[in-house]
């Protein structure tokens, strides 16, 4: 399963985006499930709300969620000082 970031999926929502269509590129030649956290999920979608583009608001709403805990949250900090 691939959990893509807030700024990768705008990336790939952008028709114009070179770097989008390589990262979407990407994710389906790994062949995973893609899904987004929970506070990915209210990111994307609080910009999507602010400039009411509801047919990519509809898509996002299809990706699968998983909850950002305390644990990923400790962890996530970890890694990015990597």
């Amino acid at each position: 399963m691939i959990l893509i970031d807030t700024d990768v999926l705008i990336e790939i929502l952008d028709k114009n985006s070179e770097k989008g269509e390589e990262a979407l590129r990407r994710i389906e030649d790994a062949g995973e499930d893609i899904c987004l956290s929970s506070l990915n999920l209210h990111e994307i979608l609080f910009g999507l709300y602010k400039y009411a583009d509801n047919k990519k608001i509809d898509k996002v709403k299809l990706i699968d969620v998983v909850d950002f805990t305390k644990d990923d949250a400790a962890l996530s900090a970890k890694i990015d000082i990597l």
